[in-house]
């Protein structure tokens, strides 16, 4: 499928490679632009971010990784997948781990920065914009999921609710209260509000319950019940 990059403007005019180029970065769209340029120049994005770019007379890029020395015969024969014919890519690095993934990233966008500012100030009579293509050779592949610096994409971080240190006593609707605020928060509300005194009384509770906690056990007899001691019973039956 061909994108019109220029719908708006009612057709397109002879214009530099770069602002087509741009065109396609800021519509974020995922395919293969072929731009009239002399070789012809084709730049691949994915998600309106360009991961390659390659003229027409430029070399298998497995070939172009050799010559560059980032990547050795043993390796590449190791790492290479043919399908159809053409070397893909897209598995380099997990079939032989022992190639050095940052430099060979690297120098593949070298080449492509070197194509983009030969190509950038030439002025285009045509483009191509086929959407979903990618390049043969499969390296959209080693590009994240996500575009990390994605200004449009924000990552909110999780952060789980603070809840208060305390237990509110015995009303609910301080507990409701107290639930929904931080616990500086509550202690301040608690402070200014209508919940001082209650929780004064709470704590005033809770210190009693504890001394009477501590206090030994008072020594019951049986008159406490109404039952006489021995020494009444004796005592009785003398008189």
């Amino acid at each position: 499928m061909h994108a019109d990059l220029f719908a708006h403007e009612g057709g397109f005019e002879p214009r530099p490679a770069w602002q087509v180029i741009e065109a396609a970065r800021r519509q974020r769209l995922t395919g293969e632009l072929a731009l009239a340029t002399a070789p012809t120049t084709t730049v691949y994005l994915r998600d309106g971010q360009v991961y390659f770019a390659e003229r027409a007379t430029d070399g298998a890029l497995g070939v172009r990784l050799l010559v560059a020395g980032v990547i050795t015969r043993p390796q590449l024969d190791r790492g290479v997948v043919l399908v159809g014919g053409v070397e893909h890519l897209g598995r380099l690095f997990e079939r032989d781990v022992s190639i050095d993934r940052a430099t060979v990233q690297a120098s593949v966008e070298m080449m492509a920065d070197e194509v983009l500012v030969a190509a950038a100030e030439q002025v285009v009579a045509g483009y191509r914009m086929t959407l979903y293509r990618r390049h043969p050779s499969g390296i959209d592949r080693w590009l994240p999921e996500a575009v990390a610096d994605d200004p449009v994409v924000t990552a909110v971080p999780d952060v789980a609710p603070i809840v208060p240190a305390f237990a509110p006593p015995t009303s609910p609707a301080v507990a409701t209260v107290a639930a929904r605020l931080t616990a500086a928060e509550a202690v301040r509300a608690i402070a200014t509000g209508g919940f001082a005194d209650e929780v004064a009384a709470a704590v005033r509770e809770a210190l009693s319950a504890i001394e009477a906690a501590t206090q030994p056990p008072v020594p019951l007899w049986p008159h406490d019940f109404g039952v006489p001691t021995p020494t009444e019973v004796a005592t009785n039956r003398l008189c």
